[in-house]
């Protein structure tokens, strides 16, 4: 593959440095680039104030389909305008860039960067500012923990613990409620690093949280994901004195693919012929609440839209049609009865990937068994949103875990 500068179709030319190179050429390697192409997200350099502050900002876009090479960038004046945060403005300049880019590129490039996009505004870069970065003192972190194993995979966590002294007023040896918070990327792509942010800001609210990594599709196809982060649940309940996890107090949430495998965490039962691999057998995965961001909740619907159809096929390994059992087992909508915790689902109307159907099924579901909890839509919101729209959903994910796991 010739990497070379390519003719910018919005904003103005930019040349990306060698390390940027490097990663678009990883990326291109990667599953993303078997659908169709790759797309890329990278951070300016800091070589001024302006730079520092917007290093998260100004953002460099690539994509390459078949032969052609598309790039955006933007000036340090350009990437002000967008936002009086930095936070404002990473998220901004991406939804701008991908606005004015997307015309005329497959379905599944679109989906691709509706899956990046929606995973960037719910990870690191939308708890970049400054002045709302957690200082390292008060949360504890256990990075890449091994869960599980299952053949010559090692299944990883980070953890994420409040830091308390009895200078706090609490007893430090007080176990805490807990939260895993599982990514998004149409169950192919993303990492459990995309939430470090999120997950300590969650800490610092007095919770353990928990980011997961699981094994991803293709190669990898349904119930693997689900199975590993049912694992990582019963490994924190068996290491729940070594982590301060209050084991009868654990939340499951996540983002998009992630959202769903935290609904199937709160739905599937132990009796439901799930076979528990990697470890902890003789634990219970089941959660206590559990909170959904622009997630499925049911895969047996012939209304799945275009650019998400071929996600969901490598994810299942094959269509719906071949296999029909699979699909609905692998659908949260299926297992939801009146033993089930209570669930908040955040569902944008103008989601391309996940139709705002899909959470009034739930909706629906969750009123005949009487399970407790909320379904919100969010009126012109697409797959993921930002601001203070994103702020309002962060806080009512916490008052919902605080109510539910006291």
């Amino acid at each position: 593959t010739s990497w070379r500068r390519s003719e910018p179709q919005c904003g103005v030319p930019y040349w990306p440095s060698r390390r940027r190179i490097n990663a678009l050429k990883a990326l291109a390697s990667s599953a993303t680039a078997r659908l169709a192409g790759s797309i890329a997200v990278a951070a300016a350099p800091a070589s001024s104030r302006v730079a520092k502050v917007a290093r998260l900002s100004e953002a460099f876009h690539f994509l390459r389909l078949g032969e052609a090479s598309y790039s955006a960038s933007y000036s340090a004046d350009q990437i002000r305008s967008f936002g009086a945060t930095p936070a404002r403005r990473q998220s901004n300049v991406i939804s701008a860039t991908y606005s004015s880019c997307r015309s005329g590129f497959f379905p599944t490039v679109r989906a691709l960067a509706g899956l990046l996009i929606g995973c960037i505004l719910a990870g690191d870069a939308l708890g970049s500012d400054p002045e709302t970065q957690v200082p390292e003192t008060q949360v504890i972190e256990h990075i890449d923990l091994v869960y599980g194993r299952v053949g010559d995979v090692d299944l990883k966590l980070d953890l994420y613990v409040p830091k308390q002294s009895a200078d706090d007023g609490k007893d430090v040896a007080t176990s805490l409620p807990t939260v895993v918070m599982i990514h998004g990327g149409g169950w192919q792509m993303g990492n459990k690093r995309q939430l470090r942010q999120a997950a300590k800001e969650m800490a610092t609210e007095g919770f353990v949280a928990a980011t997961v990594g699981y094994r991803l599709a293709p190669e990898h196809r349904f119930p693997a994901a689900y199975q590993d982060v049912a694992c990582a649940v019963r490994f924190m309940r068996a290491h729940a004195g070594d982590y301060r996890i209050d084991s009868k107090r654990i939340a499951a949430m996540g983002y998009s693919a992630g959202a769903h495998l935290a609904m199937m965490l709160g739905t599937v039962d132990p009796g439901d012929d799930f076979a528990a691999t990697g470890g902890w057998e003789k634990q219970n995965a089941r959660v206590q609440a559990v909170v959904s961001y622009f997630g499925p909740t049911d895969l047996t619907t012939g209304a799945i839209p275009e650019a998400s159809r071929r996600l969901v096929t490598d994810f299942m390994g094959g269509t719906r049609a071949q296999k029909p059992d699979v699909y609905r087992r692998a659908s949260p909508a299926t297992f939801l009865d009146p033993s089930d915790p209570p669930m908040l689902l955040f569902q944008g109307t103008r989601d391309p990937l996940v139709p705002f159907q899909q959470a009034i099924r739930m909706a629906d579901l969750m009123t005949q068994n009487s399970v407790g909890g909320r379904v919100e839509l969010l009126v012109g919101a697409s797959h993921g949103w930002s601001g203070e729209t994103l702020e309002r959903t962060n806080r009512s994910t916490i008052e919902f875990m605080r109510k539910n796991l006291r």
